[in-house]
């Protein structure tokens, strides 16, 4: 089904270079020369717009999109089990896709969502685990989360969970 929409719009606009060529002809200073240059210019802008998806940086956010989607999922699962079937190590597995999606992210599209998952991570390590590392690195995220990008619809997400990890360290430095 894809595959059939991206060839029909790639058809469609073939054709509409193949137009736009037939009426460059209809100029008044028209000359066979002139004319050739104009339709290896149209029909290089054509193929341009006809294979995006041969550039690689549109390959990289796929892949990134592809990691960050399965750091996702792992982190979804990982909650999803009980408490005591989730291990250490199952945790830092999950910690490193994250890492692995923010060093792929060239532009930066998975930042925000990266961040808000390693502070959840390490803030269930905090619950399960009650280690002072699990709690400053969640801090540590979130905060990361609402300086680096205030706009991002996580951020308020991010304080609101910083503010229930300080309350589960000590009621009194959570406000």
């Amino acid at each position: 089904q894809r595959f059939r929409t991206n060839r029909t719009s790639t058809i469609k606009r073939i054709e509409i270079l193949k137009e736009s060529v037939k009426k460059m002809k209809s100029f008044p200073n028209y000359s066979s020369n002139s004319i050739w240059g104009l339709r290896i210019l149209v029909l290089s802008l054509g193929l341009a717009l006809c294979l995006p998806n041969l550039h690689p940086s549109a390959a990289w956010a796929d892949s990134s999109q592809k990691l960050y989607k399965e750091a996702r999922k792992g982190f979804i699962s990982l909650r999803k089990m009980s408490v005591k079937r989730q291990t250490r190590q199952a945790w830092n597995r999950c910690l490193d896709r994250f890492h692995r999606v923010i060093e792929n992210d060239a532009r930066g599209v998975f930042t925000d969502k990266c961040y808000y998952f390693l502070g959840r991570s390490h803030h269930s390590l905090y619950k399960i685990y009650k280690e002072q590392q699990d709690f400053n690195s969640a801090v540590v995220y979130y905060r990361k989360l609402v300086s680096e990008k205030p706009g991002s619809r996580l951020a308020d997400d991010a304080q609101y969970l910083l503010a229930t990890l300080f309350y589960i360290r000590d009621e009194a430095s959570a406000y």
